[in-house]
């Protein structure tokens, strides 16, 4: 059984930092963190992704940083810009990337796709490296789909796409074609699919495919089959998968400023609060192995609600208390990153439309 203990931050050595303008209004920290500015520019609309990727000729894989226009490429060891791409039409156009970009190989032939991944109507299709539309996916012309995953599930080496939204959950091929469609059943209240992640099996270790609809979680194999479904005791809409020293974790914000964590049968192992932040319901995750010696630590982003338009960051350690806390500009930019040379890893975050930052634990 997994068992999850979260503290206070009561009996933690804190270093409290004035505010550096409104991009960090307030700053808790554990003394052992270390916080520098790694990249320092304009990223307009925001860092949107930070991504490790070796889809550009160059002799070790890159730190990709992309906004709304622009994807940097950064040395992985110095941090330094060796190439910027602005993707344009034939006729010269600028093409946004969307809400929610991430770079992909579709084709396998080594230069990279941007897969908009839409996120509150946003842009759903697959750009082209020479900035051209291979294909977007509206299967509905009346309904925008909510958003679009790219993953291999089934193992063969080739990365599928998955697409949720009112009309069901879509299987696509590399071309944007659909494969298959998996509808809500029909005496579901909300049939809309509001979401799709990937879910390891935490026996086998396979791929699955995690669903939501009228607060009800399906998963399914890489076929469209259903395996199994379940109901939370927490009713939401938009949620993150997460394996944290092995487990996989299904977590969401919810209202009042609450991050719940759940095991793979629904069940809560886990609420905290946020100190304060009142998210929305979409939060981001991943694990860092901050100290070799030790188990991954988690890094969490939940962002605020309405016009304030910021993100907070909070770090949990292996032994599951809250170490590190910061309110930072709005971002989805966020990467543990094994440094060349360590096993240890750091952590990148943007910061709003001005910075990525990294943290590590000093002495590391």
């Amino acid at each position: 059984m997994f068992a999850i203990r979260i503290s206070l931050l009561s009996g933690l050595c804190l270093v409290v930092t004035a505010c550096v303008g409104p991009r960090t209004p307030e700053t808790l920290a554990h003394s052992n963190m270390k916080k520098s500015v790694v990249w320092e520019g304009t990223a307009s609309g925001g860092v949107r992704a930070i991504q490790l990727t070796d889809l550009r000729p160059a002799e070790e894989p890159e730190v990709a940083v992309l906004s709304q226009m622009r994807i940097r490429f950064l040395a992985r060891d110095s941090y330094e810009v060796v190439e910027e791409h602005l993707l344009r039409t034939k006729d010269g156009k600028v093409v946004a990337l969307g809400m929610n970009p991430e770079l992909v190989d579709a084709n396998r032939d080594g230069a990279y796709e941007v897969l908009q991944r839409g996120n509150k109507f946003s842009e759903v299709g697959l750009i082209g490296h020479s900035g051209h539309l291979l294909w977007s996916f509206q299967p509905d012309p009346n309904f925008q789909s909510n958003e679009l995953m790219a993953a291999d599930v089934d193992g063969d080496g080739r990365q599928e796409f998955y697409s949720s939204g009112f009309t069901g959950l879509y299987r696509l091929n590399p071309e944007g074609e659909i494969e298959w469609r998996y509808e809500a059943p029909e005496h579901a209240s909300l049939p809309w699919i509001s979401d799709v992640e990937v879910l390891p099996d935490p026996v086998s270790g396979e791929k699955r495919l995690l669903a939501l609809y009228d607060n009800t979680l399906v998963v399914l194999n890489a076929g469209g089959e259903v395996l199994r479904s379940f109901r939370p005791g927490y009713r939401f809409n938009k949620y993150e998968v997460v394996e944290w020293n092995g487990v996989p974790l299904i977590m969401t914000g919810y209202p009042g400023g609450v991050i719940v964590m759940m095991d793979s049968t629904g069940e809560t192992v886990a609420t905290f609060g946020l100190g304060g932040f009142r998210p929305n319901r979409e939060t981001q995750a991943t694990s860092v192995r901050f100290e070799a010696s030790r188990e991954a630590y988690l890094a969490i982003l939940a962002h605020s609600k309405g016009a304030v338009r910021n993100s907070q960051l909070t770090i949990l350690s292996p032994e599951h208390e809250v170490v590190y806390r910061e309110v930072l500009g709005r971002t989805r930019g966020l990467l543990a990153l094994k440094k060349p040379g360590t096993d240890a890893e750091v952590l990148l975050v943007g910061d709003g439309p001005h910075a990525v930052l990294e943290y590590r634990m000093e002495g590391e």
